[in-house]
C-alpha cells in the first residue's frame, strides 16, 4: 500500500511537470511517469500472484492431508502396509 501512494505522488509530481515549456523534460517526465505507473502495476501483479499461489498452495496440502485421513480411516491396515512398502 505504502509502495502504491509513493508512486501516486511521484506520478502527480511528473504529471504537473508536463506543463514545462522545454519540450524534452516534458517528454521526459511524461515517460518517467508512466514508467513508474507500470512498475508500481507490475509489483502489485507479483505480489498478488505469490499470494495466491501460496493459497493454492495450502489448500492443495490441506486436501492432501484429508485425503490421506479419509484413507487411513477406511482401511487402516491397508495404508499401512502402503506405507511400510
Amino acid at each position: 500500500m505504502i509502495l502504491l501512494l509513493a508512486s501516486g505522488v511521484i506520478t502527480l509530481i511528473f504529471y504537473q511537470l508536463r506543463n514545462v515549456r522545454d519540450p524534452a523534460f516534458r517528454q521526459a517526465s511524461e515517460g518517467f511517469g508512466i514508467a513508474i505507473c507500470m512498475i508500481t502495476y507490475f509489483v502489485i501483479f507479483v505480489r498478488r500472484l505469490t499470494r495466491f499461489l501460496a493459497k493454492d498452495e495450502q489448500r492443495e496440502e490441506a486436501q492432501e492431508e484429508a485425503e490421506a485421513l479419509a484413507a487411513h480411516q477406511k482401511d487402516p491396515q491397508e495404508t499401512q502396509n502402503k506405507l511400510v512398502l
